[in-house]
């Protein structure tokens, strides 16, 4: 993508590229247009397209939201830069109680240790059964509130509240949207590999879960018309994310394999050290997406999958 069109993607939300259209495109595009977009523009660049889309719209907006409360020495909640991730400690009030029926919460964290401010500064998405296993309930006059201690979140559940764009949207649309940058990171990464055979193999496979993608979003309309219907297609919807979820992460480690691999003999345009200049980052980033891609795939009504990230907090 030309330099020129990647500074106007990160343009404010509301702003365009002087034509007149957004280069960000919204719920109200539709599913479909939201599919075909967001895969493009991450094929040509997954780390500006993720920061773009995360700073827009506020994906953490489907979760409800805990408040962060004072410890004993009357301190507000932390986050620590960690790995790729960042390790948060304090305590939260949440809403509704230690109730079982929620899947996820999100944890405001303020901007500064030991300040009376409320503000987040930061957003995290975290498991709510994760929460209350390796949290620790403290009693207050009201009830309790939940602690933890470097709780691991990994980047791709992780929001900069000062975003300058706040829109709530929907897990539907937020779902689609990584899916779509998931599957465009993925297709570049395969274009890594130099072997022409092992591409087209990992091509086919996303191709047919893309295909299946599409499929679930072209029979919304038909389906959304009752609630029966609505809950059925978004039961669809999930295990279609899912799928390419599970399909995008295993295409995304064989072809970084074999790209490390290939460049590391030698071969292609790589810098023969082990490793791809483009192939490195983008791993990291596609490790975002597919982060994120299975938290709001989970908020449709679907058996969940054991998210591997967080299984780091079962030795806290």
């Amino acid at each position: 993508m030309a330099e020129k069109t990647m500074k106007d993607l990160l343009r404010p939300p509301g702003d365009s590229d002087g034509s007149g259209r957004s280069l960000l495109v919204g719920p109200e595009a539709g599913l479909l247009a939201v599919l075909d977009a967001y895969e493009a523009l991450a094929h040509a660049g997954a780390e500006q397209t993720w920061e773009a889309f995360t700073a827009a719209y506020d994906w953490t907006s489907p979760v409800e939201r805990a408040l962060p409360a004072p410890d004993a020495a009357g301190l507000l909640p932390t986050a620590t830069p960690y790995d790729t991730g960042r390790l948060v400690s304090g305590r939260w009030e949440l809403p509704g109680g230690d109730r079982q029926d929620r899947r996820w919460l999100t944890l405001p964290v303020p901007p500064a240790a030991g300040t009376a401010d409320p503000s987040p500064a930061w957003l995290f998405a975290v498991p709510a059964e994760a929460l209350l296993r390796y949290g620790t309930r403290v009693p207050t006059a009201d009830g309790f509130t939940m602690e933890v201690v470097d709780f691991y979140v990994p980047a791709g559940l992780s929001r900069p509240a000062a975003a300058p764009g706040n829109r709530v949207v929907t897990a539907e649309f937020v779902g689609v949207g990584v899916a779509a940058m998931a599957l465009g990171a993925t297709r570049r990464m395969a274009a890594l590999i130099g072997d022409r055979a092992a591409e087209e193999e990992l091509a086919g496979l996303l191709t047919n879960v893309r295909k299946a993608l599409r499929q679930v979003l072209g029979a919304r309309a038909r389906w959304v018309t009752t609630s029966h219907g609505a809950a059925s297609w978004e039961r669809d919807l999930g295990v279609a994310l899912k799928r390419v979820e599970a399909v995008a992460r295993h295409a995304m480690a064989v072809a970084y394999g074999a790209s490390s691999e290939s460049f590391g003999a030698g071969e292609g345009t790589g810098t023969g050290d082990g490793g791809n200049e483009e192939a490195k980052p983008l791993a990291l980033w596609s490790a975002s997406l597919l982060q994120n891609l299975r938290f709001s795939a989970d908020l449709l009504p679907e058996d969940r999958l054991p998210d591997p990230d967080i299984q780091r907090n079962s030795s806290a």
